[in-house]
């Protein structure tokens, strides 16, 4: 008699590094692209030419998205190339939606980044929800993630009031205290939702007792 075997996602082989040190490490890397993108387009146009502000968001984040695709990619979770349109979609969006807010520049708008940043990871969660059946911990990790990420947002400001370009210093510094952050936030909810999964791998490959 032949057994047909159940369906299952296939599981990431264990001798892969960890998902919450590559995560973090390729989040981290298009952070610091996106801020170079936003220092080097700034230091040549004045901060209220959203156009040319919106062409760097546009690039950063599709070299991010592009990252983050490749490292579920390499742990094998076949998410579609949507993945790679979600992250900067909500990015100009939320930039828009900025430029409405403040015709004087961007600065003053930055308290909607979290609301975007956790709309942002919405919108991801639902992607992740058809292939992991946990995958509301991505949802409630990016939501802590952006919530504490806003006191770090303060830092940084804090820190670049004395530089002669406030506005750029501060979007590339807080690039790469973000990116390294959410980095780990999202990490850690990836690596909760593989093992989650392998475990159920397991329970429905493992041989079943003779009654």
């Amino acid at each position: 008699m032949v057994q047909s075997a159940m369906p299952s996602p296939p599981a990431p082989p264990s001798k892969r590094p960890p998902v919450l040190l590559v995560w973090t490490l390729m989040t981290a890397m298009g952070a610091a692209i996106f801020g170079v993108l936003m220092t080097t387009i700034g230091a040549h146009t004045d901060v209220n030419s959203f156009a040319q502000i919106f062409v760097a968001v546009l690039m950063g984040g599709l070299i991010v998205a592009w990252l983050e695709w490749q490292t579920l990619r390499f742990y094998r979770i076949p998410m579609g190339i949507i993945w790679c349109g979600v992250k900067p979609g909500m990015m100009l969006l939320l930039l828009g939606i900025m430029a409405a807010l403040n015709r004087h520049g961007p600065g003053d708008s930055f308290f909607l980044l979290p609301l975007g940043g956790i709309l942002m990871d919405a919108s991801r969660w639902w992607l992740l929800r058809s292939h992991f059946s946990r995958a509301s911990w991505w949802l409630v990790f990016c939501v802590l993630g952006w919530l504490a990420d806003t006191v770090l947002f303060t830092f940084a400001g804090m820190m670049t009031l004395s530089l002669v370009s406030p506005v750029i210093a501060f979007v590339a510094l807080n690039g790469a205290i973000n990116g390294t952050w959410m980095g780990l936030c999202r990490g850690f909810s990836l690596m909760l939702m593989l093992r989650d999964r392998q475990a159920k791998t397991r329970i429905v490959t493992s041989p079943q007792p003779v009654k």
